[in-house]
């Protein structure tokens, strides 16, 4: 197999996991926090993309519904830049492939999370990689960044707080 079939193989993988994200809100409260008491973490497909680090001149949204429908190309989706993208590529796909329970896991949280040039208003990190999130309304917060392993500041992370998961309003 190519890297780019590997890559497509994984894009659809990882579609699916995201897909477990859509239908939840996820909500972060905790008197340790600085700057606001909660955060509503929310996914939308056109989130997707970003996270992969693969190109495209595809929309986001149909991006993503070609990976859930399986109808996704190799002339939709550029990989095959440089060595570094590549392996940042496989890095994101081998922690997308198993973000649907990411919120299962143990966490810990830091808000205005910055790591090189990246800025998150809060980022939440279950040791195998980190996910970062930028205000796009009030405490509504959807994904910008997802890392390898974790990358919150020791001495900045949060670890008393409470997480609940509700259903989307629509």
């Amino acid at each position: 197999m190519t890297f780019k079939e590997i890559v497509k193989e994984k894009l659809l993988i990882a579609a699916n996991e995201y897909k477990k994200l859509l239908q939840f809100d996820y909500l972060i409260e905790s008197t340790s926090f600085l700057y606001q008491s909660e955060y509503i973490l929310r996914f939308y497909e056109d989130n997707f993309l970003h996270l992969t680090g693969v190109k495209t001149k595809l929309k986001a949204k149909d991006f993503y519904k070609k990976c859930i429908n399986k109808s996704l190309i190799d002339e939709d989706f550029d990989c095959n830049s440089n060595k570094d993208l590549r392996n940042k590529i496989k890095e994101k796909l081998k922690n997308l492939s198993t973000i649907g329970d990411f919120f299962d896991r143990n966490l810990v949280v830091q808000e205005n999370f910055k790591k090189n040039r990246i800025q998150c208003k809060i980022a939440s990190s279950d040791g195998l990689c980190t996910l970062g999130f930028i205000s796009i309304k009030d405490s509504i917060c959807v994904p910008k960044t997802l890392l390898n392993r974790n990358q919150i500041n020791p001495v900045l992370k949060i670890t008393d707080f409470v997480l609940s998961k509700r259903k989307k309003n629509k």
